[in-house]
């Protein structure tokens, strides 16, 4: 694909009123911490692994963290950028049926954060290097790709989730962040974008070979036509042992 150039002076401006982090930024910097956190030992932003523990209250939540090194490095800045404002600005973008531009949970972002580095590691491979790269038709296509996954609906659904919470956001991201200005895929609904792909593809299934559906029929009309009756009358012979057999329940003579 082509690689669009920082062209407008503003590729790197970030929207007046957004607060935009430095190295030594805490990562957890406007969340509800634990009581008795150490302020001191927090995740900065220049890490590459962020420690959000103390901003889950769950009292029997394991060890819980955000691990930006296993996304690709064209994208790992600015995809911690994003996450930093997931995390701390007080409404980052409205998601439908999210009850509104509320910032999700630390445990929201936790679970979906391997959905995002899905997306991110697929955007690599297709040779971009800054999320406004991303086209339109370039979202139809992971789209595609995501469809033929081999992998549960809820995973799919998480999947093309994350591209639309990260346009959500467009509005708190200097342009070099933002994906296309149109909502993704319309703005339809996962079930009815995967319904959509679904019918309109042609059938993947391979075709069983024509021989080996000679030999399912010929072993079909066999058990139908030669040993049904050995078959049945087998299954009747059991049926009646096993009644015979069949220890009487206590109090009934």
């Amino acid at each position: 694909m082509s690689t669009l150039s920082p062209l407008a002076a503003d590729w790197d401006t970030v929207p007046d009123g957004i607060e935009w982090p430095g190295t030594d930024t805490v990562v957890l910097l406007h969340r509800p911490l634990r009581p008795g956190t150490d302020i001191s030992a927090l995740s900065r932003f220049g890490e590459d692994r962020w420690y959000v523990d103390p901003a889950v209250f769950e009292e029997h939540a394991r060890a819980k963290s955000l691990n930006f090194a296993t996304i690709p490095r064209p994208l790992r800045q600015d995809a911690k950028y994003y996450i930093w404002q997931l995390i701390n600005h007080p409404s980052p973008g409205t998601m439908r049926h999210s009850g509104g531009g509320d910032r999700p949970a630390i445990a929201t972002i936790l679970t979906v954060f391997s959905a995002f580095k899905e997306f991110l590691s697929w955007l690599h491979r297709h040779g971009v290097t800054a999320f406004a790269q991303v086209t339109p038709a370039l979202l139809d296509e992971y789209l595609g790709d995501v469809d033929d996954e081999p992998i549960s609906m809820v995973r799919k659904y998480r999947r093309v989730g994350e591209v639309r919470r990260m346009w959500s956001a467009r509005g708190i991201l200097p342009p070099r962040l933002r994906l296309p200005a149109a909502p993704p895929w319309g703005g339809e609904e996962s079930r009815d974008l995967f319904g959509r792909i679904r019918a309109d593809r042609d059938n993947r299934t391979p075709r069983i070979g024509e021989l080996t559906m000679q030999h399912l029929l010929i072993w079909a009309i066999r058990f139908t036509e030669d040993f049904a009756d050995d078959i049945l009358a087998a299954h009747a012979e059991y049926e009646e042992s096993r009644c015979v057999n069949s220890p009487v329940p206590h109090g009934r003579r």
